[in-house]
């Protein structure tokens, strides 16, 4: 009787273990973009600075949760005159919102990996966003597609900017 108690301690001990919080590695950790520019082409652009909590457990979806942002300020597009304006309060405004951040609300496991629900909150506004992601080697890898003018980001209706932007999430753990 007392091997099976502390047998059943370890067990639960390790469950709990995999289900704590575990630590980003900002450096190996990035939200990178793609939006239509001029309908011709495309612009690449990155944030950093990524920070927040993450719980998970691969054997145990429905207790994860994840709670992340990135530094506003951070947004990188190659060009040193657009990075300025889209840090403008014509774009994210980062004066006034200075992180981008994603809560869960859910986590399931898929067919292809797993998918959490959630809200984003960018630019003062918070919407319900799907994110299908995987997880391999301590990093989950996701890709979504928002509009950006469900969060008022840019201006509405112009030629320059498309409004659907393609969103790609690496998260790397300590």
């Amino acid at each position: 009787m007392k091997a099976i108690r502390i047998a059943l301690f370890f067990a639960l001990l390790s469950l709990l273990a995999n289900a704590q919080a575990q630590s980003i590695d900002a450096s190996a950790s990035s939200v990178t973009f793609k939006i239509g520019n001029m309908k011709i082409n495309t612009v690449d652009g990155k944030f950093s600075g990524m920070k927040g909590s993450v719980a998970f457990d691969p054997a145990d979806p429905a207790s994860a949760k994840f709670s992340v942002c990135v530094d506003a300020a951070t947004v990188s597009s190659g060009n040193k005159s657009r990075d300025k304006s889209l840090r403008s309060d014509s774009y994210f405004d980062v004066e006034k919102y200075p992180t981008i951040c994603i809560s869960s609300t859910t986590v399931e496991k898929t067919g292809t990996g797993f998918l959490a629900k959630g809200k984003l909150t960018m630019h003062g506004v918070t919407k319900e966003v799907d994110i299908p992601f995987t997880y391999a080697d301590r990093t989950f890898t996701g890709t979504f597609t928002l509009n950006r003018m469900d969060f008022g980001v840019g201006p509405n209706g112009t030629f320059m900017v498309d409004e659907e932007v393609a969103v790609s999430i690496v998260c790397k753990m300590k």
